[in-house]
């Protein structure tokens, strides 16, 4: 264990290589020996390090620019980490975003909110983040609607109830992202994650 450990935290980036062989399977809380929190502390340590990892992009076509390919590295990492350790918030409210904006991972990012609001769905903050990532990166403005809906009700800012009231009747618009990556800058998110959500924002307007 004490192997296994060391090899998770303490892997060498792979920057040069650009090539990370480490995955986690889903059964990997069948093997920790009633550790399971020191070990998704420890793969949230290693995740973090190689946050923005990307094996490759691909252009669907559906879709207008390149986006990671599906359910990659980031996502085994974090999707272990949820399997190992449901009540770890910070993983489930910081991951998914991650994939989405950094790693642009949609579906592993999808697939990640949902656990992660199953797991809380009383947090405004979590609601809120999903329902960026549902307008922004799925463009479905139902959903986005109904997250920003659960986030104003569980304690995030009043006007979230208007905001979810234009998205679930007319779908939004360009003024309806200011208004959400306005509220995100508000709300704690590392800088280089706004700067990225700004750059997609900007993006977005000229399509």
């Amino acid at each position: 264990m004490f192997c296994f450990i060391v090899s998770v935290s303490l892997l060498p980036h792979s920057r040069e290589k650009k090539k990370i062989d480490l995955y986690v399977p889903q059964t990997i809380s069948f093997v920790t020996f009633g550790y399971r929190n020191l070990f998704s502390d420890f793969l949230w340590i290693r995740a973090i390090q190689d946050f923005d990892y990307c094996e490759s992009k691909t252009i669907q076509p559906d879709q207008k620019n390149a986006t990671c390919k599906d359910f990659g590295w980031v996502y085994s990492i974090l999707n272990g980490i949820f399997h190992l350790e449901p009540e770890f918030k910070m993983a489930q409210r910081t991951g998914p975003l991650v994939m989405s904006v950094l790693v642009e991972d949609i579906a592993g990012a999808s697939r990640l909110f949902w656990q992660a609001y199953l797991n809380f769905p009383t947090d405004w903050v979590l609601s809120y983040r999903f329902g960026y990532h549902a307008y922004a990166e799925m463009g479905d403005s139902k959903l986005a609607g109904y997250m920003f809906l659960q986030s104003a009700k569980n304690g995030g800012p009043a006007w979230l109830f208007e905001l979810s009231s234009s998205l679930l009747k007319d779908g939004g618009n360009h003024f309806v992202l200011d208004q959400i990556v306005q509220g995100m800058s508000q709300g704690g998110i590392d800088p280089e994650l706004m700067e990225r959500v700004r750059a997609k924002l900007k993006k977005s307007r000229t399509h």
